[in-house]
């Protein structure tokens, strides 16, 4: 028998734990052992205030999917909402840095396609914008069978990656 899921859906009761996110370096050179010096990835810093910024109770056709620690502080987390087309845009995925490359990505990716597909009056169609220089986000979502399909024309640096459940294999 597998192991249970650690993801859940948040609730007002997590507010804290949101806004004190955090999914990249401080804004500002620093030197890492592992990563040399760097400065913070711009979708990092975007995606990091879209996490902390989100706002409680979850609205209608909005989805928010998240990983705790033990002492309840936020691990990851997963962000999407409802179009006017009633397509699922994910509008935010991240790992805390130290907790990366231990599969906690797949388990929200994962945990929000099963509940988007809940949602009776969706379209069946999931799409992403990822930025097109942030590869582990691209291939992540390759393997749960995203394809990528053009720019986003208000944003170019971003390339619109999408799902179609209904004809995925």
């Amino acid at each position: 028998m597998g192991e249970p899921s650690r993801t859940e859906t948040p609730s007002s009761a997590d507010y804290n734990a949101f806004q004190s996110f955090v999914c990249t370096d401080p804004p500002n050179r620093e030197f890492d052992r592992h990563r040399g010096l760097h400065h913070p990835r711009i979708w990092e810093l975007e995606t990091q205030s879209a996490i902390r910024n989100y706002r409680f109770p979850i609205q209608s056709g909005d989805l928010a999917i998240a990983i705790f620690d033990e002492k309840r502080n936020l691990t990851g987390a997963c962000l999407a909402t409802r179009t006017e087309d009633n397509d699922h845009l994910i509008q935010a995925i991240a790992v805390k840095l130290e907790c990366r490359n231990s599969g906690i990505g797949s388990e929200l990716l994962g945990r929000m396609l099963k509940e988007t597909s809940n949602h009776q009056d969706s379209s069946g169609l999931v799409v992403a914008r990822i930025h097109r220089e942030n590869e582990p986000s691209q291939q992540l979502f390759t393997r749960f069978g995203f394809i990528p399909d053009g720019y986003d024309q208000a944003e170019p640096q971003y390339t619109l990656w999408w799902l179609d459940r209904f004809q995925a294999p």
